[in-house]
């Protein structure tokens, strides 16, 4: 199983050269979403910033990830998960689990990615932003694991300086599909106002007995 190489992480370099992680970014995307959660999962496991601590060399597993597009296909694979079904529910914690520890490790290893910011790669390149937005705001969706994960991640991100003052709230980039989404087809680009998301959102709950407190201590940890 792959999963037990991720306590040798001395093994990673070899995975690395025979490919392997690209045969799992590959199975990501696979139309059968059992196998792209398991695939998932896999990954999960195997980029922990604990295990990449123990072995320098370790890096270079996660750092080819990233460089070849491994953020940009794990995101967009979240948008076709459905956390009513179990199974996906399981795929979304593990990328959302995935991507805070690629967080981690941008930040707890600064020559991790050629010294490039996850948290600026996942604006720059990714939907992820928008993705969060969108579920913290959902109006059909419980509040549970995925939601708290979601707001903690997004709260995470603007913690980082050079997203606070590169990115602006009010143009989040976004997948097409996400609701009120405006498309610039010039530009090529598709965002969503976070900043009115997150007044829409708080707004919810500021109706006095809609949410107790641990659920309004827990929704929202933006600071």
């Amino acid at each position: 199983s792959l999963k037990s190489v991720a306590s040798s992480p001395e093994l990673y370099p070899l995975l690395t050269s025979l490919n392997t992680y690209a045969s799992l970014l590959g199975l990501v995307t696979h139309e059968n979403s059992d196998i792209s959660c398991v695939t998932v999962s896999v990954l999960r496991e195997l980029i922990d910033l604990e295990n990449l601590l123990e072995d320098a060399s370790s890096l270079i597993l996660p750092n080819t990830i990233v460089s070849d597009g491994g953020l940009e296909i794990i995101t967009v694979n979240l948008h076709r998960l459905d956390e009513n079904e179990p199974e996906e529910e399981g795929g979304i914690i593990d990328t959302l689990t995935l991507i805070e520890s690629l967080l981690d490790i941008s930040t707890s290893i600064p020559t991790s990615f050629d010294g490039t910011s996850i948290a600026s790669l996942l604006f720059k390149t990714t939907t992820l932003p928008g993705y969060l937005l969108s579920r913290i705001n959902s109006a059909t969706l419980p509040f549970n694991a995925i939601k708290q994960q979601c707001s903690e991640i997004l709260s995470s991100l603007y913690t980082h300086e050079e997203i606070r003052s590169t990115f602006s709230l009010a143009a989040t980039p976004c997948h097409p599909t996400t609701k009120d989404c405006k498309r610039d087809v010039k530009k090529n680009t598709a965002t969503v106002d976070g900043m009115e998301i997150l007044l829409q959102t708080v707004g919810k709950y500021r109706k006095k007995g809609e949410c107790g407190a641990e659920c309004e201590r827990n929704e929202f940890p933006l600071r």
